[in-house]
């Protein structure tokens, strides 16, 4: 379940000692896997959360206006550029079938459609330790199925059945050469574990305000989260692929007036270099698919940086304990540096493509209803409050090479 030791050991030492959970992964660009705010009181200022989501996605946010197929982000898929970076890496591996679409004077393009499903458990639980001092860990288990189907386009689609069907069977014995397994993909795991100190207060009729909560969170991210696989392109990570991270964020929410609040959040964070195992395409005039390079081996990761920023409105007691929460979140992420780190390097990688594609932007619009049941029995035994959240993907200002994912959760909080 760990990807390494120290990862599992970690893990349950905190686990042991009752550390409180809070699920927040702000980059990782396949998922809106968004922490979700809370309403603390001088009397209440921790709480336990757990929530049920599902997630979907089929298309891609692309330059900022453009709506293409998943796979897309990383480029479009050309048979014959790949059949070139195949000889290219192995001379040896140039069938008949190989020549023929390499003496090919037109290109032979596929549309790859995408599709993910996911479903997941996270949990989150606050605890206040003493005066200004909290802490926490954020942790989720999901289930995902991803795959890419083949489509002939362009020139390819304008050839006979016959031949589209013959060039198709190259493709799956092109893939073969290169190491791919499988286009299909489907995966049960945690995520990565997010732990965090903080440093906040409760005021309550400050300025003008009826309330105001506000602190700063440092937290460091364990890479304990399921990886790419580098057989198989339709993969997808959980978390940060394995690279140990660390975070700083802002936390603030201002109630106007009587049950009108507004809030914001802030976060800035970074994942350490790395260098493991990737995919490369080879150097040529035009490339291959990025996830489909011809190339397999050891490349160093310099992760950029990743940030947030997500305002929100809260509207309590529209109707005895009902509530709303309305927010946006722009979470983006700056291009990685990679390093080709093979020490026989047969033939050259065009490795400046990886870091073209490694930056992205999301932008997410959140609808929150939900239930207070303490606002309508008055009580000491805890009475929870109940949330249907929606995260849907929108294109206002700069969403880009990032999957239209939606997620519906469904949420049920203790406060205490």
């Amino acid at each position: 379940m760990f990807t390494n030791t120290r990862s599992g050991l970690l893990f349950c030492f905190i686990f042991i000692i009752y550390i409180p959970m809070q699920a927040m992964v702000y980059d990782n660009r396949y998922f809106p896997l968004y922490g979700r705010s809370y309403t603390r009181t001088l009397c209440k200022q921790s709480s336990f959360f757990t929530d049920v989501m599902i997630m979907s996605a089929r298309d891609a946010s692309l330059d900022a206006d453009k709506t293409v197929p998943l796979p897309e982000i990383f480029g479009t898929f050309d048979q014959r550029s790949l059949a070139q970076a195949i000889v290219a890496v192995d001379g040896t591996k140039n069938s008949g079938a190989i020549k023929d679409i390499i003496n090919s004077s037109e290109e032979l393009p596929w549309k790859i459609k995408g599709k993910i499903q996911a479903e997941g458990l996270a949990f989150a639980w606050n605890q206040h330790v003493y005066k200004y001092f909290s802490c926490g860990m954020s942790w989720f288990v999901m289930h995902v199925m991803s795959r890419h189907l083949f489509k002939p386009a362009g020139n390819t689609a304008m050839l006979d059945i016959g031949l589209i069907e013959s060039l198709d069977a190259t493709r799956r014995e092109m893939l073969e050469c290169i190491g791919i397994t499988s286009t299909k993909w489907s995966k049960s795991g945690m995520s990565d574990i997010d732990c965090y100190f903080r440093v906040g207060n409760v005021w309550d009729y400050p300025y003008k305000c009826r309330r105001i909560d506000a602190g700063v969170r440092l937290g460091v991210l364990i890479p304990s989260g399921v990886q790419r696989e580098i057989d198989n392109p339709a993969s997808i990570p959980f978390g940060g692929d394995g690279h140990w991270g660390m975070y700083v964020s802002g936390d603030a929410e201002f109630e106007v007036r009587e049950d009108w609040s507004l809030g914001l959040l802030l976060r800035v964070s970074k994942r350490f270099t790395k260098t493991k195992t990737h995919r490369l395409q080879v150097a040529q005039l035009r490339k291959e698919h990025l996830l489909y390079g011809a190339i397999v081996g050891q490349a160093e990761r310099e992760e950029g940086v990743s940030y947030v920023f997500a305002p929100y409105v809260r509207l309590e007691d529209l109707r005895e304990g009902l509530g709303l929460l309305v927010g946006y979140t722009i979470a983006g992420h700056d291009n990685d540096c990679f390093t080709d780190q093979r020490v026989a390097k047969t033939s050259l990688s065009s490795i400046g493509d990886l870091n073209k594609t490694s930056d992205w932007i999301q932008e997410y619009m959140t609808f929150n209803l939900y239930y207070d049941f303490a606002k309508v029995r008055i009580s000491d035994s805890l009475k929870p409050t109940v949330s249907f959240k929606w995260d849907l993907p929108v294109q206002y200002f700069a969403a880009d090479k990032v999957p239209k994912t939606h997620r519906v959760s469904l949420g049920i909080e203790f406060d205490f």
